[in-house]
């Protein structure tokens, strides 16, 4: 399924790469006060009822990120939906430990992992 431009708009999106710490907390701290006044499911999107028309997508998540079991429901709701994702546990992670780590072994991991698929995904999407 290749997606068209105008669908581009239809809903929030963003393209995450490690960051420095506080650009990550500014972020997590703007997209916080935009979900609280527009809808929550921004700020959680597992908390979606609908997910048949948010584009591809990549992510992933450490072993003993807080977040991993809310990441996975959230994953296989996005493939209930036939929505096409990418998806890895590294075995280890806490959370945000691409960017408290950015060094370290898993992260690069990480960083290789979501570069080759969106790589991937630019072709066979866009």
């Amino acid at each position: 399924m290749k997606i068209k431009k105008n669908q581009i708009d239809k809903s929030l999106r963003y393209i995450y790469f490690p960051g420095k710490l506080m650009s990550n907390l500014l972020r997590k701290r703007w997209f916080i006060q935009f979900a609280q006044s527009t809808s929550k499911r921004y700020a959680a999107p597992a908390r979606c009822n609908d997910f048949s028309n948010l584009p591809p997508t990549i992510t992933y998540v450490g072993s003993a990120d807080p977040f991993l079991d809310e990441t996975v429901v959230y994953v296989e709701q996005l493939k209930k939906a036939g929505v096409s994702v990418e998806f890895k546990v590294f075995e280890g992670g806490f959370h945000a430990f691409d960017s408290l780590a950015p060094n370290a072994e898993i992260s690069k991991q990480a960083r290789s992992f979501f570069t080759q698929k969106y790589a991937e995904y630019v072709e066979r999407f866009f």
